[in-house]
């Protein structure tokens, strides 16, 4: 199944109000999504998310991610992403989906104590999807997710 973006960001910001995640800001938010999509697609051949990432300066993004929390700078996310309307929504991973919710806890185990520093330079050695896609926003192609794991 394949959840929204802000979805997945409310498991990592869940994870990390149980303490399971220090230091979550936005820039470590956006790349431990990153993560969880590569690996994702690298096991079963399909995203997680069915947002796009883009190739920004410092790293792999999802826009609507990053306009969400923008606001947030580099302090610590504690607050959930909502999707607007008539009443705010909070999207979340379902509970019962514990492929999805392991392969969190799997992203957090790995990568979770790094910084978000550390993850960006992860991201963008050579030979990474972020390197293929093209230069000032460009979308980062699921198939590309695979290289530099």
């Amino acid at each position: 199944m394949k959840y929204s973006a802000m979805a997945l960001a409310n498991a990592f910001i869940q994870r990390a109000r149980e303490g399971r995640v220090r230091g979550l800001t936005l820039d470590k938010l956006q790349l431990l999504m990153f993560y969880a999509q590569s690996w994702h697609y690298k096991r079963s051949g399909e995203a997680l998310v069915a947002d796009t990432f883009c190739r920004w300066g410092e790293g792999p993004l999802v826009p609507s991610i990053h306009f969400e929390f923008m606001e947030h700078g580099k302090r610590i996310l504690d607050e959930f992403a909502t999707r607007g309307g008539e009443r705010f929504v909070q999207p979340m991973l379902r509970p019962s989906d514990f492929d999805a919710w392991d392969l969190v806890d799997d992203i957090i185990r790995v990568f979770g104590p790094l910084t978000d520093k550390e993850l960006a330079d992860l991201a963008c050695r050579p030979g990474t999807a972020w390197r293929q896609a093209t230069r000032g926003g460009g979308p980062i192609l699921n198939e590309a997710l695979t290289l530099g794991l």
